[in-house]
């Protein structure tokens, strides 16, 4: 489809090479000192021996030592693509004149004659893929009338300088179709661009701001990075700026009446000064910058402990708000969305993960990294989240956005609670002792199992699985008005429980997918259970919690100690007889002193992804 006429590794080498001789002949550079010429450094005079080595400085060709040529600079005029070493007579010429110039911040020269679009295309312009924007098809089309603009401009990226590079920008990315040298990568799709910026010292320079996520599929993550791009022109400037920030206006998850309040309202900030290590308000202040390049105005504020957050939000007034971002961990996310559903107030909630206990950030931005918490919030990416409503005699008690738990997990996050200034390791000491002694609780679970027992993972925003939950849903909610509610089926399992763990989301924290089967908004309670096994069997069985893969061996579906349900209704009660027992509520601790009643809320508050 995207054919040169040979293959793309042999392509792509007869491209390089005839690149490299295009430059060579193009660009006129210093000739070379020989060896055998030279004694002693051209600047420091000091004689070359066996530990004093010889080196060529790329700009002016003459002889020096390490010590005189420690700097690597830029030399695109001279046809290098990668920063070069230069004598530091050279480097101090080089960067005096950028200073004059004003034109450090750009990493590179600009050549004397204008950039022309490059006669080695690599890839014929892609097809237009159906996007939907958030507005009116006629609207999109007065601001961006041509389905594909071309561009070319010089880029640098990480202080490495890639001259003549040609784009195209279409509906969902920017791709490189031309290049004079080798980019670290073709394409730069709409939803890792934050924005486009210009610079404020030289009328040439636009900078792309590119979140892309990096790393294995198990363990991927956002990271930062800045692309500067320097045109010919000022015009062609500005005229690449407004069409990629006109691109992801109308490609954004927003409505026009959301985008107005991003506009118009602020973004409340909760910073929890004493989740995980204690260090939230330095994560908080590491990732400000991306709400600034968003133009997102907030309040932040620094709360006394968790629990500080529902008496804040209990009685204020957040009609100046467009959502709520959480900096800490799942505790602050407890009370935070269990104080907003009592409210009725729907502004969506999303997690900065900066604590130990993120399973809501585990499981919804694939990583536990603050920068993919603060990317999703500048974005707006967001999710409909069920919740569990969970009672104790005959009231409610709380509403559960992650777990509701009671042996193995609850017992790790309350044993360890003390060592937080160990950071995560305190969940694999507390792993360690659970291990030794496994906690057994005697409890009859009773549950109402959900129609449909579809074991499929979760694919984040766009679900099938998720769309189809939350469909049935309001399908329910408008039938139960008219009709009378069915006969409920309850299933009874009773015994002594080294775990039972009642999830919405897959992960309890990081590196522990307890339900790798759950859904953020089908409607159902993954319900997973492990009963007195014996010893060797549990320590089988822990060491692929991790991947969620205990589930997907033959044995755990025979085994009638081990179980994974999905349910819409549960109960739980103590039959042991002790009168301090608790329960785990996504990570706060509860009293569990009688009938513990849960029920499935399906797509009850709106959660950032």
């Amino acid at each position: 489809m995207f054919s040169t006429g040979s293959s793309d590794s042999e392509g792509s080498e007869n491209f390089n090479s005839v690149s490299k001789q295009n430059m060579k002949a193009q660009f006129t550079r210093p000739i070379w000192v020989e060896d055998v010429e030279v004694a002693s450094c051209h600047l420091c005079k000091n004689a070359f021996s066996l530990f004093t080595r010889k080196h060529h400085c790329r700009a002016c060709g003459n002889i020096v030592c390490n010590s005189c040529s420690p700097k690597y600079l830029p030399l695109t005029e001279l046809g290098y693509l990668d920063p070069q070493r230069v004598c530091k007579l050279c480097a101090h010429q080089k960067l005096t004149k950028r200073k004059k110039h004003d034109t450090a911040e750009s990493f590179f020269e600009m050549p004397k004659a204008p950039i022309h679009r490059s006669d080695n295309v690599l890839f014929s312009p892609p097809a237009c893929p159906e996007v939907l924007p958030s507005c009116d098809e006629q609207e999109f089309t007065e601001i961006v009338d041509d389905t594909l603009h071309y561009f070319d401009f010089d880029m640098a990226v990480a202080k490495k300088v890639y001259p003549k590079i040609q784009v195209s920008v279409s509906r969902d990315r920017i791709l490189i179709t031309a290049f004079g040298s080798n980019p670290p990568f073709r394409s730069l799709f709409y939803r890792d661009i934050l924005a486009v910026g210009k610079s404020q010292k030289n009328n040439k320079i636009a900078y792309i701001y590119w979140f892309p996520w990096v790393g294995s599929e198990d363990s991927s993550n956002r990271t930062e990075t800045r692309i500067v791009t320097k045109h010919c022109s000022v015009s062609e400037r500005n005229k690449f700026h407004q069409t990629v920030n006109s691109f992801l206006r109308y490609t954004s998850p927003f409505t026009p009446i959301e985008q107005r309040n991003r506009t118009s309202k602020k973004l409340l900030i909760l910073i929890n000064p004493k989740a995980g290590s204690g260090n939230a308000w330095n994560i908080y202040l590491q990732i400000s910058h991306i709400f600034d390049l968003a133009q997102i105005q907030c309040d932040s504020v620094y709360l006394d402990n968790t629990k500080h957050a529902a008496e804040i939000l209990f009685d204020a007034n957040l009609g100046p708000y467009f959502a709520i971002a959480c900096c800490g961990g799942d505790g602050l996310m407890h009370y935070t969305i269990d104080t907003l559903y009592r409210r009725n107030i729907d502004l969506p909630a999303f997690c900065i993960p900066a604590g130990h206990g993120v399973g809501i950030a585990a499981s919804i931005l694939a990583h536990t990294s603050p920068i993919s918490g603060a990317y999703s919030i500048a974005k707006g990416f967001r999710r409909p989240l069920d919740i569990v409503e969970v009672k104790q005699h005959g009231k409610v008690m709380c509403y559960s956005s992650l777990l509701v738990s009671w042996g193995l997990v609850a017992s790790i996050e309350f044993a360890t609670a003390s060592l937080r200034w160990m950071g995560p390791i305190r969940y694999k000491m507390g792993a360690i002792a659970a291990i030794t002694n496994p906690p057994l609780h005697h409890l009859r679970l009773s549950y109402v199992p959900a129609v449909n027992q579809t074991m499929t993972f979760c694919t984040g925003e766009g679900c099938k699985q998720c769309k189809k939950g939350s469909k049935l849903a309001k399908q329910q909610k408008e039938q139960a008005k008219t009709v009378p509610p069915a006969e409920e089926k309850w299933t009874v399992e009773e015994g002594h429980f080294i775990m039972l763990i009642a999830l919405t989301l897959s992960d309890t924290t990081q590196n522990h997918r307890i339900a790798p089967y759950a859904h953020a908004s089908d409607g159902c309670i993954d319900l997973v259970f492990i009963k007195d096994i014996s010893r060797a069997a549990f320590v089988s069985m822990f060491k692929s919690l991790k991947t969620g893969a205990f589930v997907d061996e033959k044995t755990f579906y025979e085994d009638d100690k081990l179980g994974y349900i999905k349910a819409t209704k549960f109960r739980v009660d103590r039959l042991d007889g002790k009168p301090d027992d608790y329960v785990s509520v996504d990570g706060v601790q509860y009293e569990h002193t009688a009938t513990l009643e849960c029920a499935v809320i399906p797509s009850a508050v709106t959660l950032g992804a």
